[in-house]
């Protein structure tokens, strides 16, 4: 890339990883990340329940609030998107990918970052799911 002057410098701390964290999720990361990014489980709660997930602490909340409903899962519980078509940008490990796979007929998900693409096609596969298209591509307003 050739920088003008009219054209700024990317920040590049912007993709540093958890930056924007705080100390707390920080550190809940790295857990997740080290010492739980190999196991399998069979959800027990939320939208994914009965799904399989690899990775991640989403077990951790029901030992809190268990049976507690957030506003979000409510949100997304309360949609109807049967016979829809939904596009997940910025699909992550696949989560709401997997209930949307659940719910709608057909999902779209847009996923570049190549580790995050990895644990997303493995998470469909741990559930059999095969209506969704996973595009190794980044969606914005810029490049």
């Amino acid at each position: 890339m050739v920088y003008t002057r009219r054209m700024a410098a990317p920040d590049l701390t912007e993709d540093l990883p958890f930056r924007h964290y705080t100390l707390k999720h920080r550190l809940v990361a790295w857990i997740s990340m080290h010492l739980f990014d190999t196991a399998t489980y069979t959800v027990r709660h939320g939208l994914l329940k009965g799904m399989k997930r690899k990775g991640g602490l989403g077990w951790v909340p029901a030992l809190f609030s268990p049976g507690i409903m957030t506003a979000e899962h409510q949100f997304w519980c309360g949609l109807n998107l049967s016979g829809m078509t939904v596009y997940d940008v910025g699909a992550f490990h696949g989560l709401l990918t997997l209930f949307f796979a659940s719910q709608a007929k057909a999902v779209v998900c847009f996923e570049p970052n190549t580790q995050n693409h990895k644990r997303l096609t493995e998470n469909l596969m741990l559930n059999a799911i095969k209506n969704v298209e996973v595009r190794k591509v980044g969606v914005g307003s810029r490049h």
